[in-house]
């Protein structure tokens, strides 16, 4: 209703303003009119996030940074005192949802294991350090306790390596493998693939499912 009033203001205007209409009580005034645009401007940033997280793109990594794009909108946006009640149950209504993410860790898992964001998107959005630290800590419990140990299935590449006839296979020396006792260990002997994962930049991506599923080779675990 309020968009359509907008768009058609000029009419209205003069719809209203016909004196042979009778319809003078009905017309707004230009500081009305401007309350009219900041409550359509409130209630459009509701509707595009309903809209948006109705479509089958979002994912769970999104709603953090959607939240506080919103409280980011209603924030700076200015307010006669009749708009004023609007804004202040929009608030209302979005520090209902902020209470409910700390209430559930699959938020912070979710965004700190999406490439866009990880830990980065909390420093950058000036997040609390103590919320930080919890979530990386959160990450990193569940790692440990359900994949850091989790047994890698090899790849059909690597499999059939296996296969080559005992003829194919050189003879080996044990003292030539004297030099290989010493290597230094690979990267992912000293760090988990968890460590590895957040110590690379961020990368913009469409879908993160994709994304980790090309990164299996890289991440078999955290993929």
């Amino acid at each position: 209703m309020l968009e359509f009033a907008l768009k058609y203001k000029t009419a209205i205007n003069a719809f209203t303003g016909d004196r042979e209409m009778n319809l003078r009580k009905y017309e707004l005034t230009s500081q009305e009119w401007t309350i009219v645009q900041q409550l359509h401007d409130v209630l459009k940033i509701f509707k595009d996030a309903t809209y948006y997280f109705s479509k089958s793109t979002p994912s769970l990594a999104k709603v953090i940074p959607a939240m506080d794009h919103i409280n980011a909108q209603l924030a700076t946006m200015p307010t006669f005192p009749q708009s004023a009640a609007a804004l202040s149950m929009g608030k209302k209504l979005l520090n209902k949802y902020y209470d409910k993410i700390n209430l559930s860790e699959v938020y912070r898992i979710a965004m700190v294991l999406h490439p866009q964001y990880k830990l980065e998107y909390f420093k950058s959005a000036k997040w609390p350090q103590d919320w930080i630290d919890t979530a990386c800590r959160i990450v990193e419990d569940e790692f440990e306790k359900a994949y850091v140990d989790m047994e890698i299935v090899e790849s059909a590449e690597s499999s059939t390596e296996n296969l080559k006839p005992d003829a194919a296979r050189e003879p080996e020396n044990i003292f030539e493998a004297l030099s290989r006792f010493k290597k230094s260990p690979a990267a992912s002997e000293l760090f988990t693939e968890l460590e590895i994962y957040l110590a690379t930049p961020t990368k913009e991506v469409k879908n993160a499912v994709k994304w980790w599923y090309k990164k299996q080779p890289q991440f078999p675990r955290l993929s």
